[in-house]
């Protein structure tokens, strides 16, 4: 097995940082074709797949909506 690429722990946290920042951006409510753009992604699902919530996140969502 040859050496590491430098560049791969950089390539790894580039693509966590994704997910982040992704999340956060759907939280507060940026339109998805924004967000897009913003990351670089082509295909909507990207988001659907790449976003991640907690379950007090889901839970804060569902109070939000019903109470309204």
């Amino acid at each position: 097995m040859g050496p590491q690429s430098p560049h791969k722990n950089y390539q790894i946290i580039q693509h966590y940082f994704g997910h982040t920042v992704a999340t956060y951006l759907v939280m507060v409510g940026i339109h998805g074709d924004i967000i897009m753009k913003i990351i670089g992604w082509k295909n909507l699902s990207m988001i659907t797949n790449c976003t991640h919530f907690s379950t007090k996140h889901i839970k804060e969502f569902q109070e939000k909506i019903t109470s309204t």
